[in-house]
Formats: structure tokens, C-alpha cells, sequence
């Protein structure tokens, strides 16, 4: 491309207002070969990084944004062999290339990624692995952020929680085959001796899984509450989120659900539906009391789970141990507790299952201050393209956001793609 089509071509994405009409055929190809490729060659994924790459050049920020999120559904399957998984790579390539064809403006947000990039780069030593996956992710929401509006979070979000829900079916359809359990592993029984095993969709792990659908059941509401989709779709999605949600029999999940339907129904109160809000209470209670009846429902072996517990350590499944294993190794000594372990440092036997401790671990003190700076200076960019007069509540605009940031005290994530894809989604979410 020479340099006045590559001007015009900028020009173009800077100018063009974001409509509803978006390119589906070459991105629902893309996913169908990857969808494919357990079945057939993990080599057929080149075939599709390359149609998302030229996707990005041709379309833009915009368009990529709705991209990124369908990928993240599938990021499992999205590789060339067990080792190198191609959506950080991706992510990376287009990062550059938006910057190499834009430019990098001298905000905040891009202090705060060469800031990132830089303490990084001193807390590497000789694999880039989690490198490129940390800074790829953020350089690449950097890019994605400058261009959105409220009718592009609405498409992402839209797009995000259909996408997520047509690979959980696949999962769910093809759960028991030994491809899918040689990429995943074989699924955890629900609890000791169980014959209930826990559904991971397509994630090795059913936390990471949990988390892309509370993520997914907060956007939807965001969007009804919005007026930004119909009762009938909403509820038929929101149902089935949270089925496949109470599926991977995680406490976490059924906790943060109940903080969700509390959530809900204070916004109903606030919007002055007091009918609806009697009638949600009214709804959830009658759903739990007809669960709680049926033998072996997913939410009676969620709260057998925690009957069950004789301690913390129980309550927690282990993850108070962890907790108090990170934070004595963090806290052991000043280098330790100010600049961490690095990137390349082993688990402590497992990962800590909290990402505020996974990054202290990591990084340290001055690691976790350079990753907040980072967030808020991103959430300063979406901000900016608020509308000055809107009166939405604080807990209104910050929901996904808060929901999250729960969720991360018992899920770590910081060398996954979700965890990245989930936090686009959040601030995104602050436009609807």
C-alpha cells in the first residue's frame, strides 16, 4: 500500500460513521475453519489468522473490535499446535499495523503502554511468550478503544454474547469426542465422587469459562436496560447463558449470579419499575424453590458444594491455601513485594487463582500501580466519547466493570486472552 492510499485509508476509518452494516461472510468463515480444525489440521488456522488479519487492514478498529471478541469465544481452538496459540499473535500484528498506519497519539493511555511495554520488557528474561501475551492484549484495546461509539458496543456486545453462545453449543455438542477432550482434558466431576461432570465450554479451565458467561449475562442486561434488545431475545439468551453457566457447577458463578440479580433489580427500582422489580424477586425466588426440588439440579450440587465444606480451605476449594502461599511469597522481602518474581517465575505449585495476587507475584508492587494506570487511563479514553448529557447511575455505567473486578479475586488470568477480552468488554459497555 503507498502512502496515499495507506492516508486515505486512515482517513477513511477516522471519518466513516459506524452503521449497522458489518462484513459477516469472511469472519463467519474464519470461525467455521476454526471450528474445523480439531477435526481436520491445526495448520488450517494459518488460513484464518489471514483472513482476520486482512479483515483488520481492510475494515479497521471498528470492525476488528466485533472480530476480537468472536475470536476470544474460540481462542482455544484458534492455534497451530498445543504451544502456540494465534490470537495474542494476531493482536499483536494488528496493534502494529493500526499504529504504523496512524500513528501513536501522546496521551495518557500511551504513556501508559510504553510504561507497560518497558517494565515488562525488565521483568522478561529470554521467553517472550508471556510478554507478547500482556502487552499485545493492552496494545491492542489501546487501538480498538479510540474508535468506539455507542453503536459499535452495542454490535460488539450483541455479537459477543451470540458468538459465545453458538460455541458453547458446539462444545456442548461435541464435549465427549477425543479431540475436544484432547485439547481441554477430561472434565472434573462437579464434586468428590460425583457423576455430574463440570462443563468447560471451550476453555481448559470451567473458571475461565464462567467468567466469559458472567460477563456475557451483565452485557445483555446492560442492553435490555437500554433498550437496546427486545424482551423475548433477552430472555431466551439471558436463559441460556446462565444455564450453561449453572453447568459448570462453580460457586463463584452462582455467587456473583446472585450479586447480578441484586444489581438488577436496584436498577429496575431506580428506573421507577416497581412492578417488575416485585416481579424479578418474585420469579428468582419461585426459579431457586422448583431447582432446589429437582434431585441433582445443577444449583442443589452448587450448594451441596457448600453445605459440604468443613473449613475454609473446603469453602474455598483450596484457594485460601493459595492465597496465604502468594502472599508470604510476596510479601518475604522488599524486592519481592516491589517488583515481584518476573515473568518467567514458576507457580507455586498452582496459580494463585486471584489476579491481583497473580500480578503482585509477578510483577510486584510497581507492576500492579503501572497496570491500574493503565486501566484508568483507558477507561479515560472511552469516557471521552460519553455523551455529556447522559444521567445513567454510576452502578448503571460501571456494572460489567464491577462484576469483573469481583470476579478477579478468584480467577487469575493475566497471560489470558478472556481476561483481556473481558475488560474491552466492560469499558466498552460504559457507551450502551
Amino acid at each position: 500500500m503507498n502512502n496515499y492510499a495507506r492516508k486515505r485509508t486512515c482517513a477513511i476509518f477516522k471519518e466513516k460513521p459506524v452503521t449497522d452494516d458489518y462484513p459477516w461472510e469472511s469472519i463467519t468463515l474464519a470461525v467455521l475453519i476454526i471450528f474445523l480444525s480439531p477435526f481436520t489440521s491445526y495448520y488450517i488456522n494459518a488460513v484464518a489468522f489471514l483472513i482476520c488479519f486482512f479483515r483488520a487492514v481492510r475494515y479497521g478498529a471498528v470492525i476488528f473490535s466485533t472480530d476480537y471478541c468472536i475470536l476470544a469465544t474460540v481462542s482455544l481452538l484458534f492455534q497451530l499446535n498445543s504451544s502456540f496459540v494465534l490470537l495474542p499473535y494476531l493482536c499483536l500484528a494488528i496493534a502494529i499495523w493500526f499504529v504504523c498506519t496512524e500513528g501513536l497519539q501522546p496521551d495518557a493511555a500511551t504513556i501508559m503502554l510504553i510504561m507497560w511495554l518497558d517494565y515488562l520488557l525488565l521483568r522478561t528474561n529470554g521467553d517472550f511468550n508471556n510478554l507478547v501475551l500482556c502487552f499485545s492484549q493492552f496494545a491492542l484495546l489501546r487501538e480498538l478503544l479510540k474508535k468506539q461509539n455507542r453503536s459499535s458496543a452495542v454490535r460488539t456486545s450483541k455479537t459477543y454474547c451470540i458468538s459465545l453462545l453458538i460455541s458453547s453449543l458446539y462444545a456442548y455438542i461435541f464435549r465427549s469426542t477425543s479431540q475436544l477432550i484432547a485439547l481441554k482434558g477430561t472434565e472434573a466431576p462437579a464434586y468428590w465422587m460425583s457423576t455430574q461432570k463440570r462443563f468447560y465450554g471451550l476453555f481448559q479451565d470451567p473458571n475461565y469459562y464462567m467468567a466469559l458467561l458472567i460477563i456475557a449475562i451483565t452485557l445483555l442486561i446492560k442492553l435490555r436496560l437500554s433498550n437496546e434488545i427486545k424482551r423475548i431475545p433477552f430472555v431466551a439468551m439471558l436463559s441460556a447463558v446462565t444455564v450453561f453457566g449453572f453447568l459448570t457447577y462453580s460457586k463463584t458463578f452462582l455467587l456473583l449470579i446472585a450479586f447480578i440479580c441484586v444489581v438488577y433489580v436496584i436498577l429496575q427500582i431506580r428506573n421507577r419499575r416497581f412492578f417488575l422489580s416485585f416481579a424479578l424477586t418474585v420469579g428468582i425466588l419461585l426459579t431457586v424453590m422448583v431447582s432446589m426440588q429437582i434431585q441433582d439440579s445443577p444449583l442443589q450440587v452448587i450448594l451441596y458444594r457448600f453445605s459440604t465444606a468443613t473449613n475454609m480451605d473446603d469453602l474455598t476449594t483450596g484457594r485460601s491455601d493459595l492465597y496465604g502461599r502468594y502472599t508470604n511469597a510476596i510479601i518475604s522481602g522488599v524486592k519481592s513485594f516491589f517488583i515481584g518474581y518476573g515473568l518467567d517465575a514458576e507457580y507455586l505449585t498452582l496459580s494463585p487463582h486471584n489476579l491481583y495476587l497473580e500480578i503482585l507475584y509477578y510483577l510486584g508492587a510497581f507492576g500492579m500501580a503501572i497496570y491500574v494506570a493503565t486501566l484508568g487511563a483507558f477507561i479515560h479514553v472511552t469516557r471521552s466519547e460519553i455523551h455529556q448529557n447522559r444521567d445513567d447511575s454510576f452502578l448503571m455505567r460501571y456494572f460489567p466493570l464491577i462484576s469483573i473486578a469481583l470476579l478477579f479475586f478468584s480467577l487469575s488470568g493475566m497471560f489470558s486472552p478472556s481476561t483481556y477480552v473481558m475488560i474491552f468488554l466492560a469499558l466498552v459497555s460504559m457507551l450502551i
